[in-house]
């Protein structure tokens, strides 16, 4: 902020600027996000004020509940804003696109050349749309990094939340590569799809995800997979598990050697990127 706009800022404004600066990092959790997203967007944040703040995390209402909402609604709004497009800290970010085409993220069309539009849209949770000739790395601080590769439809994992409840993402179709880092111990990852469940708590897999079948192949470490959480069994490194949509028995062999191939390459350009 300019010179001038500190000058002309009200003491109200003034404090609530303090404020924001002292806030440091804060995460709101899913509930708290989503209500406030629903209040933006239908243009009730205002009066929905009072009510999300006294349901915000206890470190930011610490700093919240002292904020004059009435004496400045629009400086509120804004803040409000940034804890619905920010989420706090972490997010997901681009690490690596190959390929042109036109990738969707919640519905919006972006470029696969435009890696800042990206980073705007991509949060926990979005829904991505990666077109045939496009493969798309996402990573998340040193918690995960993953790969949708060519035709691929799947819900970004959602905000890990100290493990309290399992992270979630789905696969509506094509290939999803994902692997764990040092952030994930404590956390589990669910990996859903219409024929069945992955769940894992630090692994690479690979899910490929085609009409009436699901593919999950294990890389690294021990992934429980199952048509749902009654009927997981663990599956180690160097095998896969196929289930069907007609209901057969799930097969059981070691990974196909694409895929396997897929998942080694994944594993090598990303030997480096997590930091400790």
């Amino acid at each position: 902020m300019s010179e001038r706009k500190e000058m002309n800022l009200t003491p109200e404004e003034r404090a609530l600027q303090d404020a924001i600066r002292d806030l440091g990092e804060v995460r709101p959790d899913a509930d708290f996000q989503a209500r406030l997203r629903q209040s933006f967007i239908s243009g009730d944040i205002d009066a929905a004020g009072p009510e999300l703040v006294a349901a915000a995390p206890v470190a930011a209402k610490a700093k919240v509940i002292r904020w004059p909402w009435l004496a400045v609604p629009a400086l509120a709004a804004a803040v409000l804003a940034l804890f619905m497009l920010w989420g706090g800290g972490t997010t997901w970010s681009v690490h690596a696109i190959r390929g042109q085409g036109i990738i969707k993220v919640d519905g919006l069309p972006v470029a696969s050349s435009d890696a800042d539009r990206l980073n705007e849209l991509v949060r926990p949770g979005s829904r991505l749309v990666v077109p045939a000739g496009v493969e798309l790395e996402l990573v998340y601080g040193n918690v995960f990094v993953l790969a949708l590769i060519q035709d691929t439809e799947a819900v970004i994992p959602t905000a890990p939340n100290g493990g309290s409840e399992p992270v979630v993402a789905t696969v509506d179709h094509g290939e999803f590569l994902i692997r764990t880092g040092p952030g994930f111990p404590g956390e589990t990852l669910h990996l859903v799809t219409t024929e069945g469940l992955t769940e894992i708590v630090g692994t690479i897999v690979a899910i490929n995800k085609g009409e009436g079948f699901t593919c999950v192949c294990v890389l690294e470490g021990t992934a429980r997979i199952g048509r749902d959480r009654a009927h997981l069994t663990a599956i180690s490194a160097g095998n896969r598990k196929v289930m069907f949509a007609d209901g057969r028995e799930p097969m059981l062999t070691p990974n196909e050697p694409a895929h396997e191939k897929d998942m080694k390459e994944f594993e090598a350009r990303n030997e480096s990127i997590f930091k400790d």
